[in-house]
C-alpha cells in the first residue's frame, strides 16, 4: 500500500509547468520530505563563491500525471521539462519567482498503477548546464593570439645545482655507467693521427655527466651525541654521493642521473663533427650545441652569447656558471682543457690540442608560450558553444578576472612589477622540457574543470557567475570577503516566532593541522632557501584550536596538469609527463629571473593562502606566515524562522543569530508543507576575553598526586 501523499501549501508557493514556452499550473505532493534547499556550490570549508537551491523529491498526480504522461508517449519524451516555483510572502501579495527546475522523462519514475510520476527536478540556474560541460576536453594550444618568448638562464633554474662531467676511457664505461648517477654525455671515436714514433688510432674517450646537490643540511640526531642522518631525496630522484659526508659542518652531497626529454648522448666520428670556429674543413654534426675552443676563450669570441652555453671542460662556465670541473679528467692549462686528438697523456709541450667544450644548456628560450587568461577563455569559449552559453564568456580575456589582470595584486597588494598575475603566461610542458624542438606541441587536451581546480589549488581563487552581469569570473578570495563585507544583515533574532537554540560545534573537519598543496607535475625544491615546488603545507601547529588527531590532520589540494616546476622540466624532463601545463611567472623583460619561484608550492601558499586560515598561526616550511583572516570555525543548525523564501539569501549574507553577529549561511531549508525555514550558519572563532582563571583544587593533596 502505498504511503499518502501529503499537499503543499498553496497559499504561499505554487507551480507551475513549463513546456515548449506555455506555462500550466501544477499541484504536485509529497511524502513528507518536500524542501527548497539553499547552500554551498562549490568547496564551504573557507567560504563558497557561489549558492544553489535544490529540490527534493516530487510526485505528481491526477490531471499533471496525465499530461506528463503524455509527454512520455509522444515523440518529444526526451524535450526537458521546466518546472516554475513562485512564492510570496501571504495570499494578499503578488507571486514571485522563486527558483526554476528542469526534468526529463527518463528522471521520472513511473507508477501507471498507482497514476503517479515522481521526479527530483535538476535546478534550471545559469549554473546547471555550465557544470554538466565543464569537464570536457578542448585544445589548450589552438588559443588565438601571438605567442611571446620567456627566458631562464641554467645558473637561475639549478641554482645550488651542480652538472658535473668526467672523462673515461671506453674500457672503463662498466665502472661508471649508472653508477653515484653518472650516464654519457658524449661518445669521442674520431681518428687520432700517428705521430712519428705512434701508429694513428681511433679516440677511445666517453664523457659522463650527473647532477651533484653539495653541502646539504643532515638531520640531527635524537638523542643527541648519535649520528647525524641524511635526509630522504629519493621521492625526487636524488641518491647520497658514497663518502661524500662532512663530518665537521655535518653536511652531505647528492648526485641525480640527468634525465633531459629527448636527449641522446653526442657522438663524435670524425674530428670534422666538432665545431670548431678554427678549422674550416669541419662539418659539424650538432651545428652549434657544441663548441670546441681554443683554451681560455668563449663563445662570444666567435659572435655567440656566453650565457647560452654551458662550459663542460673545467670548473666555472657561463659567467661561473654551474659546472663543477674538480672532477673533469682535465689534463692541461690548469684543468680547463681537453686533449681531444689524442688518447695519451699530453703535457703544455703540446698546447695545440688542448680545446675547451662548451655545450649549449646554458640559456633556454621558451617561445610559445600565451597568457593564461587568453587560454582561460578559449577553454570557456568552447564550453559554453557547446551549452549555447555563450552570454557567460566576457568579451575579452581580461574580463575574466580583475585580480588576474589588474593592479594590485589582490592577495599581496603588490604592484607593477612585483605584482606577476598580470603576467602569467601558459606553454606545453612538452613545448619547456624539448625548448629547442623544431616542431612544437600542437595539440594539448585539458577541461576548463581541470584548469580551474589547478589554478584555485595555486592561487586560493574560485569562479563563479557574476549576478550583476551574468559573465564567468575568476578572483581571489579577497574578492569574496570584499563582497561580503558590502553584504546585507539579517537579524534572524529579531524575526517573529523564531526558534534559536543557542548550542553550537566545531568544525573540526574543516579546521586540519596541515593544508597541504601537492603539484603532481614537479620534482624541484630548494630546501635551504624553503623553496618547494612539488609540496608544502601550512603547519597550524599543535594547538587545541586545530584538529591535530592522526588520519583527520590534513587537508590537500592538488593541481594535477598546472606546474611552475621549469627546472624541473627542463633538467628531468623524462620525469614529467608531456600532458603537464606549465605556468610561468617571467618578469617584466620576459625572464625567469629567480626560477619561476612564484609559482612553487611553498611561494604560493606564503602569499595567496592567507586569507580563510583555519587559525591565526602558522608556518610554511619553518617560515611564518601572514595571516590576513581565519574562517569561520564554528556552526550553529537548528534555528526556525519564520520565512517563506530563500530570495536574497546567500553567502554575502551576514546572519546576526542568538550567538552574535556576522555568521555565515552554511545551509537554508524551506520546508514547503509547513511552510518553516531551517537555517544552520558558520560562526566566527570566539574573541577571547583573556586567560583562563586558575583552577582549584577540589581535594585532598593525597588524592589528587594519584592523577598526577
Amino acid at each position: 500500500m502505498a504511503l499518502p501523499l501529503l499537499a503543499i501549501d498553496t497559499r504561499t508557493l505554487r507551480f507551475s509547468f513549463i513546456w515548449r514556452g506555455v506555462t500550466r499550473p501544477c499541484a504536485p505532493r509529497s511524502q513528507g520530505n518536500a524542501k527548497l534547499t539553499r547552500e554551498p556550490g562549490d568547496d564551504s570549508s573557507q567560504g563558497s563563491f557561489y549558492y544553489r537551491s535544490k529540490l527534493s523529491a516530487l510526485t505528481f498526480e491526477g490531471t499533471d500525471y496525465l499530461r506528463l504522461l503524455q509527454i512520455e508517449q509522444s515523440s518529444d519524451r526526451c524535450t526537458p521539462i521546466g518546472l516554475l516555483l513562485e512564492t510570496r510572502p501571504n495570499p494578499y501579495e503578488p507571486w514571485q519567482s522563486e527558483e526554476q527546475f528542469v526534468f526529463t522523462c527518463n528522471e521520472a519514475k513511473w507508477d501507471h498503477k498507482e497514476g503517479t510520476a515522481t521526479v527530483t527536478p535538476a535546478t534550471d540556474d545559469a549554473y546547471r548546464l555550465f557544470l554538466e560541460n565543464y569537464d570536457q576536453e578542448y585544445n589548450l594550444l589552438t588559443t588565438p593570439g601571438a605567442r611571446s618568448q620567456v627566458t631562464a638562464e641554467l645558473a637561475t633554474l639549478a641554482a645550488g645545482t651542480f652538472v658535473e662531467f668526467l672523462r673515461i676511457d671506453a674500457n672503463e664505461q662498466a665502472d661508471y655507467l649508472n653508477t653515484e648517477g653518472w650516464t654519457t654525455f658524449l661518445v669521442n671515436t674520431s681518428w687520432i693521427s700517428g705521430g712519428v714514433t705512434q701508429k694513428g688510432t681511433r679516440s677511445r674517450d666517453i664523457l659522463l655527466f650527473r647532477y651533484r646537490l653539495p653541502n646539504q643540511a643532515m638531520t640531527a640526531p635524537v638523542p643527541p651525541g648519535t649520528q647525524y642522518t641524511p635526509v630522504d631525496m629519493s621521492g625526487r630522484g636524488w641518491t647520497v654521493l658514497p663518502d661524500s659526508e662532512d663530518t665537521v659542518n655535518h653536511t652531505i652531497d647528492y648526485v641525480k642521473t640527468p634525465a633531459i626529454s629527448g636527449f641522446k648522448p653526442y657522438k663524435i666520428s670524425n674530428y670534422g663533427n666538432w665545431n670548431d670556429p678554427n678549422n674550416p674543413a669541419a662539418r659539424p654534426i650538432y651545428d652549434a650545441q657544441l663548441l670546441l675552443l681554443p683554451c681560455f676563450q668563449s663563445p662570444a669570441d666567435y659572435g655567440y652569447t656566453n650565457s647560452d652555453y654551458l662550459k663542460v671542460t673545467g670548473s666555472g662556465g657561463s659567467g661561473g656558471g654551474p659546472s663543477l670541473g674538480g672532477a673533469f679528467n682535465s689534463e692541461a692549462d690548469g684543468g680547463q682543457c681537453l686533449n681531444v686528438r689524442r688518447n695519451v697523456d699530453q703535457g703544455d709541450s703540446e698546447p695545440a690540442n688542448s680545446k675547451s667544450l662548451w655545450w649549449r644548456f646554458g640559456q633556454f628560450k621558451f617561445g610559445r608560450c600565451f597568457p593564461l587568461l587568453n587560454g582561460i577563455h578559449h577553454l570557456l569559449q568552447q564550453t559554453v558553444a557547446a551549452t549555447g552559453q555563450t552570454a557567460l564568456l566576457p568579451t575579452t580575456p581580461a574580463g575574466l578576472s580583475v585580480g588576474f589582470s589588474q593592479d594590485p595584486n589582490p592577495a599581496t597588494g603588490e604592484t607593477g612589477a612585483a605584482n606577476e598575475l598580470p603576467r602569467l603566461l601558459l606553454s606545453a610542458g612538452s613545448d619547456v622540457k624539448r625548448y629547442g624542438a623544431s616542431e612544437p606541441a600542437d595539440r594539448l587536451l585539458v577541461s576548463l574543470k581541470q584548469v580551474l581546480a589547478d589554478l584555485a589549488a595555486f592561487y586560493d581563487c574560485g569562479w563563479f557567475i557574476d549576478p550583476a552581469t551574468g559573465k564567468f569570473r575568476i578572483e581571489h578570495r579577497a574578492y569574496l570577503e570584499t563582497s561580503r563585507a558590502a553584504g546585507a544583515t539579517l537579524d534572524l533574532t529579531a524575526l517573529p516566532d523564531a526558534h534559536l537554540p543557542e548550542a553550537y560545534s566545531y568544525r573540526t573537519g574543516q579546521l586540519p593541522r596541515f593544508e597541504e598543496l601537492t603539484v603532481s607535475n614537479a620534482t624541484t625544491e630548494n630546501a635551504a632557501a624553503g623553496i618547494y615546488f612539488d609540496k608544502a603545507s601550512i603547519d597550524y601547529g599543535m594547538g587545541g584550536c586545530v584538529n591535530a588527531r592522526e588520519g583527520q590532520n590534513k587537508a590537500t589540494k592538488t593541481s594535477a596538469r598546472l606546474t611552475g616546476d621549469v627546472a624541473g622540466l627542463v633538467l628531468s624532463g623524462d620525469a614529467i609527463p608531456d600532458s603537464a601545463i606549465a605556468l610561468l611567472a617571467p618578469d617584466t623583460a620576459g625572464t625567469l629571473t629567480n626560477a619561476n619561484q612564484q609559482v612553487a608550492a611553498s611561494e604560493l601558499l606564503r602569499r595567496y593562502h592567507r586569507r580563510g586560515a583555519a587559525a591565526a598561526s602558522a608556518t610554511v616550511a619553518g617560515q611564518a606566515l601572514v595571516v590576513d583572516s581565519v574562517r569561520p570555525t564554528r556552526l550553529q543548525e537548528g534555528m526556525s524562522v519564520p520565512l517563506c523564501s530563500l530570495r536574497g539569501i546567500d553567502g554575502t549574507t551576514h546572519l546576526t543569530t542568538s550567538l552574535g553577529p556576522d555568521g555565515q549561511l552554511a545551509k537554508a531549508e524551506l520546508d514547503l508543507l509547513a511552510g518553516t525555514c531551517t537555517l544552520s550558519a558558520f560562526l566566527p572563532p570566539l574573541t577571547p576575553t583573556g586567560p583562563a582563571p586558575a583552577w582549584h583544587r577540589d581535594f585532598a593533596d593525597p588524592f589528587t598526586t594519584q592523577f598526577s
